[in-house]
């Protein structure tokens, strides 16, 4: 969510080093603050964020019903409130990202490359280390081994790095019956197609911009 918030997060219409067209943006408050901070974000595929957050948020759900075809209602909604926007005089995916992030929010956030963007231009690429989140899940071992180089911090006991790889996941939508959504399946082909269809260019974007394919979800 800070990664998301880069544009929206802080309210303010300033005339300093700060400003931009928005206000104050997070980005540049966190660069006054510490200048040399090291960051990291890890991106999740937009469309099983979307899914998962259709399910952990319940008012979705209550508002356009359960299972796979109260998602294709809700998917549908969202991708038609963006693509409004954009049809607009002076409009662009960036803009709208920022003006309907909160009308269309579970599918702004997986827009991650314009809030990248606006990370990027505040901090050099050597301060954000990218993970994606299928990845890290595989390998939890040979992820928080780049966190320890990315930050600087000491090599880790035995013991210390025993318990940091054993730690279970927490806040997820489970698939074994227990837990939000768990019960529910997947979503209908057609709606996962659309979705996939809405985020190709962005998440092609974004593998452009961190110089990796493996961001083309």
């Amino acid at each position: 969510n800070t990664l998301t918030y880069s544009g929206i997060g802080i309210l303010g219409k300033l005339t300093t080093s700060l400003g931009s067209e928005w206000g104050v943006d997070l980005p540049g408050v966190l660069k006054e603050a510490q200048p040399g901070v090291k960051l990291i974000a890890m991106l999740r595929s937009p469309i099983e964020r979307m899914y998962s957050a259709f399910y952990y948020y319940g008012h979705y759900a209550n508002k356009f019903g359960q299972g796979a075809d109260g998602f294709e209602k809700y998917a549908a909604n969202q991708v038609e409130v963006f693509n409004a926007c954009l049809q607009l005089n002076d409009m662009n995916p960036s803009k709208c990202a920022r003006a309907k992030f909160n009308e269309a929010q579970q599918l702004v956030k997986g827009l991650y490359v314009y809030f990248v963007q606006d990370w990027l231009e505040v901090f050099s690429r050597k301060q954000m280390l990218f993970f994606k989140s299928e990845d890290y899940y595989k390998d939890v071992g040979g992820h928080l081994k780049q966190v320890m180089e990315h930050l600087k911090l000491d090599n880790a006991t035995d013991e210390e790095w025993n318990r940091m790889v054993s730690q279970k996941a927490t806040n997820q939508r489970a698939t074994n019956g227990e837990g939000r959504g768990s019960s529910q399946g997947d979503m209908h082909p057609g709606t996962r197609e659309m979705l996939q269809n809405f985020f190709a260019p962005h998440n092609k974007l974004l593998a452009v911009i961190l110089e990796d394919e493996k961001w083309n979800w």
